[in-house]
């Protein structure tokens, strides 16, 4: 038996040879793409090179392994070292020597250029062994040594016991794939290599076939590794991008057994730099950096890759190197001609006439596979000889010659030979069916990936739907997933039909048919609570047409479709952006339906007050108090008539006028208005309506903040049975009551019963709004409080600056509630006697709500009295007292002498005015009556 140490050794020997191999490789891939600085001692260079890995190669000693090992070894050695042979007998006559003169030395560089095809050759094939190797030394049961430390090449490994692992996401299917072998061997290479960052990115042409190799390298990833999961992203722009991210979520949450899943677009980040996601490869197709817009996810995305492999693909080359580095782009050129006859054969079928005569019509393609298929797929739908196919192509060329001219075309990558062959296809299926045509020209005007079904299917039976799919499917103009439902096109195919939309100055026409179409599909506000999936799947289309309607010059085509559909449709999107939290998003989109409800309906109509009114109640969410308050105040004075009516249009008004009232603190005027909106909205919809439910829930606040728990709990819970009723249990609308009635249990001190119902709650936001939406991140704050009580007050902080880092980044520092949430982490500090820290956290709390919120607000009181007992704590009596008395004014001003908090507060201040001595006779502690819940931490709706 060999021993151990000498297997290691052999083994360490075959990864360094690898790791020679790739770095010839890629010199001799340098020196071929800058040949015309060849400078004289270059192929001496290459030359010493592959002597030095030959010398590696024939010191390894195969035979002292054991004898399955060892016949492996000797057979991949043997291999790389025939291949490195014939390598070097070719670059032996070309090395430059010192005697040699100027003319023999160019004429030995020229020689060398002609003979860099068959070198290139004769490398992929070396590169291929060494992975092959590679994957076979990873195979083996010597993980455990240090062997990836002797070579910077390192394969993504399965993981010990991954919690997920194999999973397929949004892959395309696989196809017959030809060519490009030496190509996808390099890729291969660089996925697997630790020094490379695991991440490549292939450029070139749109058509050229970027995506489809960038899908045979996952399918032959897969098959090495069945373990792998794949994940394939479209990243055409940040909306694309962050959809397909929140896919992956939504699969692996609900994956998990017992475990309620993650769905913030950050978490997963760190799910898939830990070793329990297991190996994956994730394909980010079609990205071009200059369009992409925000790229703070991306640039995260980047920064750690520990498990995984990462391959883009783009137009842009500056993409490329911005992303990967020059050592990890590969430029993709032209099929050879060999392999674009055997694409073209290989997709026709038998009854294509004179297969045989493809060489014209190849060239006319560029041999881009894109252009390939498609004219393969028509050939096959028409019977046709190739030559009558190129004849066809030439008469469609002539009245598309003017367009290809165009500024546009060249930056959205449009080659001739694509652009021409969609236009004799989209030809085609309008002269065969309207329907499939109709479909095409929508499908334009929004987002090319994940096109539901549903959104085509007004008016048209599921015969003609499947008819027209199958006709478009059958011309490789889209791909569907495995249940037909969801469909995809490539950008190329994309932006070949706007073209040709364009051209027949029918554009313009086909952008407001599909404005219209997705006005009336997007769910109403009164659905999108129960329709969420489907406005996420809508959202990237309606954007995506939005930005060619609503940005067009001077708004002409608003115009010719109208502001009534333009600010239903803005309103739409602006209140499902709000139920996602993206706020500031939300406020544009309200902002354009109340400009253009003005021009519609005239500046007082009901229509315009209740888009005034979407705008108060997004500044509310915003923390922008006081705009809101006064926006409201100015929409009820407008509606005093419909107020004596009970018109339903009044009932959303007064409930935004309490909700401002309550945010003041000013509890008692509050509940008369929510009373109102419960009388009215219970005589026109009735008790069980969600209106009246909203209205209910409000009050049950307001009953609340006057301390009025078992009122509040028993109104929470007829809420809630009813919401679960209408929209379900992990509805977010009902996880909203659920959460009060937990806050309210908090304030009643019911910690087990409270904690339950929270932890439920997160869990429920989590899955349904992702873990940075405000609300998520605000019931965490309230579960940290719950920590305290059970004395994790370790947990308690951890989570309370989770939840206080999230909310600052989403909705900013001066956001009421990161206040809040900071205000909460002083109290834990405090608690955990550290108390510098929590004086520090104090005075910023005060300092920040005096500024934002105003010196008497009782949350900048609420701070200040919690700083005080800090100071005093710290034996600072002399400025607590200070602090103290300052309270003290605005409470009994406020809340009168008899209140409890007014009461406390004068007994603290005495204390401190007696310099401390009843506060040092004790334990140093924090002030039982103290409540730890924080203050107002039951929910902003």
């Amino acid at each position: 038996m060999v021993e151990p140490l000498t297997v290691v050794g052999s083994l360490a020997a075959c990864l360094q040879l690898a790791k020679w191999g790739i770095q010839f490789i890629e010199l001799l891939t340098d020196h071929h793409e800058h040949a015309r600085f060849f400078s004289s001692d270059t192929i001496s260079h290459l030359s010493e090179d592959i002597n030095g890995f030959l010398l590696i190669a024939r010191s390894i000693n195969p035979k002292s392994c054991k004898v399955a090992t060892a016949a492996i070894l000797e057979s991949y050695i043997n291999r790389c070292t025939s291949i490195a042979t014939r390598i070097q007998i070719t670059l032996s006559p070309l090395v430059i020597g010192n005697d040699d003169s100027t003319r023999v030395k160019f004429r030995k560089i020229a020689s060398f250029r002609k003979k860099t095809k068959n070198i290139a050759r004769l490398l992929s094939e070396l590169e291929r062994c060494k992975a092959g190797l590679h994957l076979y030394l990873s195979s083996l049961p010597y993980q455990g040594t240090d062997l990836q430390d002797t070579t910077q090449i390192n394969l993504p490994l399965p993981c010990q016991s991954p919690t997920l692992k194999g999973i397929i996401l949004d892959l395309p299917p696989k196809l017959d794939f030809i060519g490009r072998e030496p190509l996808i061997s390099l890729v291969l290479q660089c996925l697997s290599s630790q020094s490379l960052g695991r991440k490549g990115a292939l450029v070139g042409l749109g058509g050229i076939g970027k995506s489809q190799t960038a899908l045979e390298c996952a399918h032959r990833i897969r098959e090495l590794s069945p373990n792998t999961s794949v994940f394939w992203i479209r990243a055409s722009n940040h909306t694309t991008f962050m959809q397909g991210f929140t896919h992956i979520s939504q699969h692996i949450f609900l994956s998990r057994e017992g475990d309620p899943g993650i769905v913030d677009i950050k978490e997963i980040l760190a799910w898939l730099n830990s070793s329990a996601c297991g190996p994956w490869l994730m394909i980010v197709d079609d990205i071009d950096l200059a369009t992409f817009g925000d790229r703070e996810v991306l640039d995260q995305f980047l920064l750690d890759n520990k498990f995984g492999s990462i391959l883009f693909t783009t137009r842009n080359k500056q993409s490329a190197l911005a992303l990967v580095g020059r050592r990890s782009t590969f430029f993709m050129a032209p099929m050879a001609i060999p392999e674009a006859r055997q694409l073209l054969n290989s997709e026709l079928d038998s009854n294509t006439p004179s297969r045989g005569d493809s060489m014209p019509l190849l060239t006319h393609l560029n041999c881009l596979p894109l252009a390939i298929s498609q004219a393969a797929a028509y050939m096959r739908m028409k019977s046709m000889s190739p030559t009558a196919y190129l004849e066809l192509l030439n008469e469609t060329e002539n009245g598309a010659l003017p367009l290809l001219g165009e500024p546009g075309a060249a930056d959205l990558g449009l080659s001739r030979s694509s652009l021409i062959s969609s236009f004799v296809s989209i030809d085609a299926i309008k002269s065969q069916s309207l329907v499939a045509g109709s479909i095409l020209f929508t499908m334009a005007c929004i987002e090319p990936s994940r096109m539901p079904r549903s959104l085509f299917a007004d008016g048209k039976t599921l015969i003609q739907l499947c008819d027209a799919f199958g006709l478009l499917k059958a011309y490789s103009l889209i791909t569907s997933n495995e249940a037909n439902y969801i469909f995809s096109m490539h950008s190329l195919i994309h932006s070949s039909i706007r073209s040709y939309l364009k051209s027949n100055n029918i554009f313009q026409t086909h952008v407001i048919e599909t404005f219209r179409l997705l006005a009336g599909k997007f769910p109403k506000p009164t659905e999108q609570y129960l329709k969420l999936s489907e406005c996420d799947l809508y959202l990237p289309h309606a954007l995506a047409v939005w930005k060619l309607t609503a940005e067009s010059e001077n708004g002409s085509l608003i115009y010719s479709i109208g502001y009534h559909i333009a600010e239903q449709f803005a309103s739409r999107i602006s209140r499902f952006l709000r139920i996602k939290g993206r706020y500031n998003e939300s406020k544009k989109f309200a902002e354009r339906a109340h400009e253009w409800a003005q021009k519609e309906y005239g500046l007082l109509s009901a229509r315009s007050l209740m888009c005034r009114s979407n705008i108060a109640i997004i500044d509310h969410y915003l923390g922008n108090y006081k705009a809101s308050a006064k926006a409201i105040d100015d929409i009820l004075l407008t509606q005093v008539g419909l107020l004596e009516a009970k018109d339903p249009a009044v009932v959303s008004t007064l409930s935004r006028k309490a909700e401002s009232l309550r945010a003041q603190d000013k509890h008692e005027e509050a509940e008369n208005y929510y009373r109102q909106a419960v009388l009215i909205s219970e005589s026109i919809h009735g008790p069980d309506h969600l209106k009246t439910l909203d209205a209910k829930h409000g009050l049950a606040l307001c009953l609340l903040g006057q301390t009025k728990y078992a009122q509040a709990l028993t109104l929470l819970h007829l809420v809630l049975d009813a919401m679960q009723d209408v929209l379900g249990s992990d509805n977010p609308k009902t996880l909203s009551v659920l959460s009060n009635i937990g806050c309210t249990l908090q304030l009643q001190q019911r910690w087990p019963e409270a904690c339950a119902i929270t932890q439920r709650v997160l869990a429920g936001r989590e899955a349904q709004l992702g873990a940075r939406h405000p609300h998520t991140l605000q019931c965490k704050a309230n579960l940290a409080e719950l920590y305290i009580q059970h004395n994790d007050l370790e947990g308690a902080e951890r989570l309370t600056r989770e939840a206080l880092h999230g909310h600052q980044e989403t909705q900013g520092k001066d956001h009421p509630l990161s206040l809040h949430i900071l205000n909460n982490l002083a109290l834990v500090l405090h608690k955990r006697g550290r108390l510098e820290e929590a004086e520090r956290m104090f005075a910023r709390a005060v300092s920040a709500r005096e500024r934002v919120l105003g010196d008497e607000h009782h949350d900048t009181m609420a701070s200040l009295s919690t700083h005080c007992k800090v100071l005093r704590d710290m034996g600072r009596f002399g400025e607590a007292s200070g602090v103290g008395r300052r309270v003290l004014s605005h409470r009994r001003r406020l809340l009168g002498e008899g209140h409890p908090d007014t009461i406390a507060i004068q007994s603290l201040v005495e204390e401190l005015e007696s310099g401390g001595v009843r506060f040092l006779a004790r334990e140093r502690r924090v002030d039982s009556d103290e409540t730890v819940v924080g203050d107002g931490s039951y929910e902003l709706r």
